[in-house]
């Protein structure tokens, strides 16, 4: 299942390489794991994202998008962890440049724990072995601010995600909440001129 996304999400990115209004983007984000305020708990957790969004359509005030984003978050104490994943989104603008919109991910995330990984030993001792990570799924719910001018759209997200299966004998989804700043601008179209 797990590579059935992962392949799905890949052959289908490979489609935005050859969208005529393409767009890339880079944020830089806070990953709480809480389900409210992302700054309701503890320190900072980084992160950045990257990736291209595509415009499905090109009506002035209404805008359909898909994104495809990689990224890498840290959470002290618990993880860190690598999201591949797909958006669908959808964007308002009222005027002025301003616009908000929701966003629904889903992809492939794989997570490298905090805590050592240990294997038990024939005779029942203990023994550090390499963290490899985990494969697991992962959806996101996004909304959105944003302001374009010229080239530049500036936004701000705010995402709930659950990723899974985490523990699954105690806690088979994990939320995160992630506060996404940064920018989106125009990737050039290459001319052919032969």
């Amino acid at each position: 299942m797990k590579r059935t996304l992962l392949l799905i999400i890949i052959v289908s990115s490979i489609s935005v390489l050859f969208s005529q209004d393409k767009r890339a983007f880079v944020g830089i984000t806070h990953n709480a794991i809480s389900l409210g305020n992302p700054f309701a708990k503890g320190p900072i957790h980084p992160g950045i994202d990257v990736g291209l969004a595509r415009m499905l359509n090109d009506h002035p005030n209404i805008r359909w998008f898909q994104t495809y984003r990689l990224g890498i978050l840290h959470q002290s104490d618990v993880q860190t962890a690598v999201p591949l994943y797909s958006e669908i989104g959808f964007r308002y603008i009222p005027g002025g440049g301003f616009a908000i919109g929701p966003q629904l991910g889903l992809g492939y995330l794989h997570a490298f724990s905090a805590s050592p990984t240990v294997k038990q030993n024939a005779d029942g001792s203990y023994r550090k072995s390499i963290n490899w990570g985990r494969a697991q799924g992962m959806v996101a719910l996004t909304l959105g601010a944003s302001y374009g001018t010229g080239n530049l759209r500036y936004f701000l997200n705010y995402q709930l995600m659950l990723q899974g299966p985490f523990v699954s004998w105690r806690a088979p989804l994990l939320p995160t909440t992630t506060l996404r700043f940064g920018v989106t601008f125009y990737v050039p179209k290459k001319e052919n001129n032969e």
